[in-house]
């Protein structure tokens, strides 16, 4: 699953408005744009598409409309909801240009069985966005793809600290080890991850988060969760938290004493690995891409990001204001965000070709085509 357009709005015609004109993305993306051009809000916004169809998007949500083309195996979604005052006043999907589900304000809506071969009523609540709410594989088939692609999507917000300082209990890591898969819940930090990954994967899992950590330049010789000595009043359990132990040093290091960088490449690495062995073609986006590393391994881990992302099948966004970043990633991954008032447009290759490839012919690094605003 691909998201090949979105555009999006909330609060139309209030002073709060806020635009996201029509983005074509492709495979691969980086936004970049100057400080409030609105970056994270915009990577939010993508994100967002894939919490929709997951049935994550909170009872409630006060505005927000959204018109977003997907592509799987040569398949076309068009997907559009609108919600206003907490309440869904319409909401679509079109596969292949045929209608498959609508909805109306007050709840009341078609879906498509396809043992009948007709469409049938249904019902809502009129704050509840139906699409997430009809999944069934006999009788709404084409909607699995949607629910699973947002399903295993993940955002993760580089910039900061990861759940450095979460730890969990003993009975939590016995019971995140003894539940049967079939009925695990999703993780919700990175340690659950990595015991996960652990358990599914063994071995193999351990060995290839080593390696894409010595790609980034960390020379680790074993990675695992271990018993972290605390001393908290109250607490009759001991605690469990990641650890690992470079190359040539004896005793490992926990994650709560690793440097800033060195954990938020642990943590990705985990996460994404994990995303990667589970055959996840997912959305994964990263925002403050490369923040807290050095010149290298910040280009390092943009080649990782790449080339895993490339090889899992899976569409990558990412967003950045570091120089170093912007000179890593190719001129044909970039989307430009440019923000006028409470509208912000995109410029990318697909929609200024002419810009793009005029650019490649004058000898400057990428940031400059940026910073002089020979985008413009």
């Amino acid at each position: 699953m691909r998201i090949k357009e979105v555009k999006y709005s909330e609060y139309e015609g209030l002073p709060n408005n806020w635009v996201l004109t029509n983005f074509e993305l492709t495979d691969i993306n980086l936004l970049v744009g100057k400080n409030s051009a609105g970056k994270t809000r915009t990577a939010k916004v993508i994100f967002g598409v894939t919490q929709i169809f997951a049935g994550k998007t909170q009872k409630g949500l006060d505005s927000g409309k959204y018109k977003v083309v997907l592509e799987d195996e040569g398949n076309v979604y068009i997907y559009k909801v609108s919600i206003a005052g907490g309440v869904v006043v319409e909401e679509s999907l079109h596969i292949n240009s045929e209608l498959k589900l609508d909805r109306s304000e007050d709840g009341s809506g078609n879906i498509f069985y396809e043992e009948e071969q007709k469409f049938l009523k249904f019902k809502v609540p009129r704050d509840v966005i139906a699409i997430a709410h009809k999944q069934d594989e006999i009788q709404h088939s084409f909607l699995v793809p949607l629910i699973s692609w947002g399903e295993s999507s993940e955002m993760y917000h580089f910039g900061s600290d990861f759940g450095r300082q979460e730890l969990i209990t003993r009975d939590h890591v016995n019971s995140r080890m003894e539940t049967p898969l079939e009925i695990l819940q999703k993780p919700s930090n990175v340690i659950e991850v990595y015991l996960d990954g652990y358990r599914r994967f063994g071995e193999e899992f351990d060995k290839a988060i080593m390696e894409d950590m010595r790609l980034l330049g960390y020379d680790l010789v074993e990675v695992g969760c271990t018993n972290i000595p605390v001393s908290v009043p109250g607490l009759t359990t001991s605690v469990f938290g990641l650890f690992v132990r470079e190359k040539g040093f004896e005793f490992p290091v926990i994650h709560a004493s690793m440097s800033q960088g060195m954990y938020r490449a642990l943590a990705l690495t985990i996460s994404l690995g994990y995303s990667i062995f589970d055959d996840n073609k997912n959305l994964i986006v990263v925002d403050d891409v490369g923040e807290g590393l050095d010149f290298s391994r910040s280009n390092s881990l943009i080649e990782l990001l790449i080339t895993k992302v490339k090889a899992s099948g899976s569409q990558l966004v990412m967003t950045t204001n570091d120089q170093f970043v912007m000179n890593k990633v190719p001129l044909e991954y970039w989307s430009i965000l440019t923000r006028t008032g409470t509208t912000v447009s995109v410029v990318n290759e697909r929609n200024s070709p002419k810009e793009f490839e005029d650019f490649k012919f004058i000898g400057l690094n990428n940031f400059d085509f940026f910073a002089s605003n020979y985008f413009m």
